[in-house]
């Protein structure tokens, strides 16, 4: 047995490389398999949606559920959270959404087409139109940083990932299906899956559009019917057959004269109207003398379904032939397509219940003043009934100051055929409402009429009152207010400026207006002013301080609360802005600044350490000079932070008697001078000697301990050193 059969011939480390090997080559045939087992069921899944795909293409009629259908399954095979399939409409181009994600805050999948037509240059925009200007399906799972990317719109979820495939029929574009924010990369594997789902789709997009031009050719030939004339026709009612029926039947019904017979006719009546009238006796002797002295006419409106499923309204006006026995044996008669004179019915009585329920008033009345028509919201402004409308006349209604007008404005409205006027009206109980009538000469009835369409402006006016008032509110609030108030327009020149602005600048108001802002600031200023109207231009508010020159060239100092005025179109229009004079304040600030100049000046040179602190225990630092540093061996920020509390580094034995020294010296209002060690960081100790004492208020109560530390180790090591000689 050779080495390479015997396991026992190897030696331990070439028996674990092997063993590695081996196990190598079994992870390999695993993850093989994994892949294969993973694409068999790929496959059967893909297989599976095309099934269930097949089986709606062929019982649907809408594209939309199909389209849905697609969606729900490319969604499925490529585990993608968003998506939307669409056609492109033939006439226009436009992309036609018909489901869509919610891919937007108000946007769910829905029924509710979207369109997303081409730009100027015929091509489809940004990253939704790439494959379908290239005509090539593609993915990205960095989305952003492809070339055909123009961002998203405001409120639509974050796009991670992208796949789309343009659905083609004959190689030219009709439609796409697109999908998003998948939970792993897109791969080549997605792509060729929903290529074989868009053939699917493009057997659709086919099939209706074949139906959309269907119904338009039905639609064209049902315009021809409708324009038709009448049908004469003949019937034998023993015999049960027309004897005769005019060509016109198939224009009428959709079936020729041979294919028409008598129960095929009356099986497509639906319904009589209710107002039909039969068997009316003739009165003309001619009617007579060719039909019989039994006959009779007959007259009755059907409800017809044509041959094609679409119902008509037709007429059916007929001679009805009897035997001596009033049986009727014979109809001599001529159908006639009446539905649009139906519908032309419907229409009017649909306007009459619009006019009712518009919300303005519309009346029509003559040149007398009488009313010949008024709608449902005339008689509830004026509270009448219809018939206590009708009876009145315009010039009851109106009150005396419009009622002397109407006549003039007759002749105003006969001269120019409308006009506009503000009228007030009594209602029913008296009291008085105001309108705005726009009034328009009409015909009515074959005689000239007026029509009017008035509002209640009750409202309205009471709304301007208001108005007025708090403009005028608002105009002595803006007279009155100690705070400057400056608008500029988008070219920062001055439109409105108040007595208030214009005497913190020493200026009158006329020397103002129509300036540049700049021409009242100093040089060295202009720089910051820019980069705050940049602000003001991008939409963005501002509080700053600003300081303008004044007429006699002094500096005014204000506090700027500024808004940007932006137009409807979202356009830069100008800056709104109000104006605190601070330049007291400003003075003082600068006093204050240099006494506290002074004051650190001089505590920088006194020797040792000054401080304030709390009144209490354990009398936190408010101040502490840098001497502390030298003195303590840490900063004064250690102790006003309150990381290191100056307490805690006094020596335990003092540190009882130093509280009790405070207490009664701050209680006896007396200044107080102690000795006390403290600790080192180093854990060396010092003696230091501390004078101070408390700060009252203007009610005698301690607020403050103000004191100085002193060094006094050296001094009281000499101390020691002199009594020990002594």
């Amino acid at each position: 047995m050779d080495k390479e059969n015997n396991l026992f011939n190897y030696d331990l480390s070439e028996l674990a490389d092997k063993i590695t090997q081996l196990k190598d080559e079994n992870r390999k045939l695993r993850s093989e398999l994994l892949k294969n087992n993973e694409k068999y069921q790929k496959g059967l899944d893909v297989n599976k949606a095309l099934s269930e795909i097949f089986n709606i293409l062929i019982s649907s009629e809408s594209l939309d559920e199909i389209a849905k259908a697609i969606l729900d399954q490319a969604r499925k095979l490529t585990s993608s959270k968003h998506g939307y399939v669409s056609s492109v409409c033939p006439e226009t181009g436009d992309l036609i959404s018909h489901t869509l994600t919610e891919m937007m805050d108000n946007c769910n999948i829905s029924e509710k087409k979207t369109r997303f037509p081409r730009g100027d240059n015929g091509l489809y925009n940004g990253l939704w139109g790439y494959s379908l200007n290239t005509v090539e399906a593609f993915f990205t799972n960095k989305p952003d940083t492809h070339p055909a990317s123009k961002g998203l719109p405001d409120g639509h979820v974050p796009l991670e990932r992208f796949l789309s495939v343009p659905v083609l029929l004959d190689g030219k574009v009709v439609g796409q299906i697109a999908l998003g924010n998948s939970d792993r990369d897109y791969t080549d594997m997605d792509i060729y899956i929903i290529k074989r789902l868009s053939n699917y789709y493009a057997l659709a997009i086919q099939k209706y559009n074949m139906e959309e031009e269907l119904k338009k050719s039905e639609t064209r030939y049902r315009n021809i019917i409708a324009q038709a004339d009448g049908v004469a026709y003949q019937r034998d009612w023993i015999k049960n057959c027309f004897v005769f029926i005019d060509d016109g039947i198939e224009k009428i019904t959709g079936y020729s004269p041979k294919e028409m017979t008598t129960d095929l006719f009356d099986s497509l009546i639906i319904e009589e109207k209710l107002y039909t009238k039969r068997n009316i006796p003739i009165r003309s002797d001619m009617s007579r003398k060719i039909s019989g002295e039994n006959a009779t006419v007959y007259y009755a409106d059907y409800i017809l379904q044509k041959r094609d499923g679409q119902k008509i309204w037709i007429t059916d006006y007929s001679i009805q032939n009897r035997n001596t026995n009033g049986e009727l044996i014979g109809t001599l008669g001529m159908l006639q397509d009446i539905t649009k004179r139906v519908e032309a019915e419907e229409e009017v009585g649909l306007l009459a219940k619009l006019l009712d329920y518009a919300p303005a008033s519309i009346v029509v009345h003559d040149f007398n003043g009488n009313f010949l028509y008024a709608n449902q919201k005339t008689f509830e402004i004026h509270d009448y009934t219809k018939d206590e409308f009708m009876a009145k006349n315009l010039h009851e209604i109106d009150l005396p100051e419009s009622e002397k007008l109407i006549n003039e404005r007759m002749r105003i409205i006969e001269k120019n055929g409308e006009a506009s006027f503000r009228v007030w009206h009594y209602k029913k109980d008296g009291s008085i409402i105001p309108m705005d009538i726009y009034v328009k000469m009409v015909e009515w009835k074959n005689q000239k009429a007026i029509m009017s369409i008035g509002t209640d402006v009750s409202d309205k006016l009471q709304a301007e009152n208001a108005l007025r008032e708090s403009e005028e509110r608002y105009r002595r609030i803006v007279e009155t207010t100690r705070e400057g108030i400056w608008v500029m327009n988008q070219k920062f020149e001055t439109t409105f400026v108040n007595q208030a602005m214009a005497d913190m600048l020493g200026y009158n108001i006329d020397e103002i207006l129509g300036k540049i802002v700049t021409d009242f600031m100093f040089e060295e200023d202009l720089d910051e002013h820019s980069k705050q109207m940049e602000n003001r231009k991008q939409g963005k508010d501002g509080y700053y301080e600003r300081r303008f020159r004044r007429k006699d060239g002094n500096a005014c100092w204000t506090i700027v609360s500024a808004k940007p005025l932006m137009l409807e179109t979202g356009e830069f229009g100008g800056s709104f802005g109000m104006f605190t004079d601070i330049t007291e304040r400003k003075y003082a600030e600068e006093l204050l600044h240099e006494k506290e100049h002074e004051f650190r000046t001089l505590v920088e040179n006194v020797p040792g350490a000054v401080y304030r602190c709390e009144i209490n225990k354990p009398y936190m630092m408010l101040y502490m000079s840098d001497g502390i540093q030298e003195i303590s061996g840490r900063p004064p920020s250690e102790f006003i932070s309150g990381i290191t509390r100056f307490v805690d580094i006094i020596h335990f034995e003092d540190a009882q008697k130093i509280n009790k020294i405070i207490n009664e010296c701050v209680s006896k209002k007396f200044p107080y001078e102690i000795e006390y060690r403290i600790y080192r960081p180093d854990g060396s100790i010092k003696w230091v000697s501390d004078h101070g004492r408390a700060i009252y208020n203007d009610n005698g109560e301690p607020k403050y301990l103000d004191g100085v530390i002193i060094d006094i180790d050296a001094q009281k090591q000499a101390d020691e050193i002199k009594a020990r000689l002594q």
